[in-house]
């Protein structure tokens, strides 16, 4: 555990990254095809997931979501972007080893407690598929469907678009820890946001 200023409070937290096996700094510089060149090495068959800090080389601060997003080129609503401004940084990015074989990629960031945070995510996916392309590596005219659907995982609501299957996808949700910590995680397979969501609430083990 870690004492952590949260607000106007100080309380110890388990850090999220103990709720993954395998975490990693990775000091690169980022850009739109930053996920595909994720060390394709650190994932396996047997070790299907690992979780980074990314941090900038040039001033060795570790990117949150909003400085991630803009360095990669996605434009943030500003209602989204507002979540992430007034807790401490918690950010990671993820890759996956997806069982056909494939790569997955993925977010995780703590984000703000609002009622209109879901809202807010419904209002983005008129653009979050354009926004999210080059990033998450799908082709926008295999979409499965003209708009996102309802998916629900150990309890936790999910929105997906699929290009054209599920291997292959936007996946997000809010993920809410035992002590109401709330993460938006946004990734590109089901199966990846599956086992995020399964680490996070425990259901798989850490460290």
């Amino acid at each position: 555990t870690v004492i952590r200023t949260w607000g106007s409070s100080k309380v110890e937290i388990t850090p999220v990254s103990d709720y993954f096996p395998i975490k990693k700094d990775l000091y690169q510089s980022v850009n739109s095809n930053f996920m595909s060149s994720l060390p394709r090495d650190d994932v396996s068959p047997t070790q299907p997931i690992v979780i980074y800090t990314v941090i900038n080389p040039i001033t060795s601060l570790s990117y949150g979501f909003n400085d991630l997003m803009s360095a990669v080129g996605v434009t943030i609503p500003l209602e989204i972007s507002n979540l992430f401004d007034n807790i401490p940084a918690d950010f990671y990015v993820s890759q996956f080893w997806n069982s056909n074989g494939s790569s997955g990629y993925g977010i995780i960031g703590a984000i703000e407690n609002s009622i209109d945070t879901l809202p807010n995510l419904r209002d983005w996916e008129i653009t979050m598929p354009q926004d999210f392309k080059l990033l998450f590596k799908y082709d926008l005219n295999k979409a499965a469907s003209t708009t996102f659907l309802d998916n629900n995982y150990q309890g936790v609501a999910i929105r997906y678009l699929n290009f054209p299957i599920s291997d292959l996808t936007i996946d997000y949700g809010i993920v809410t820890l035992a002590d109401g910590r709330q993460y938006l995680v946004m990734t590109n397979s089901k199966e990846h946001i599956y086992t995020i969501i399964d680490h996070l609430l425990g259901v798989l083990p850490g460290k």
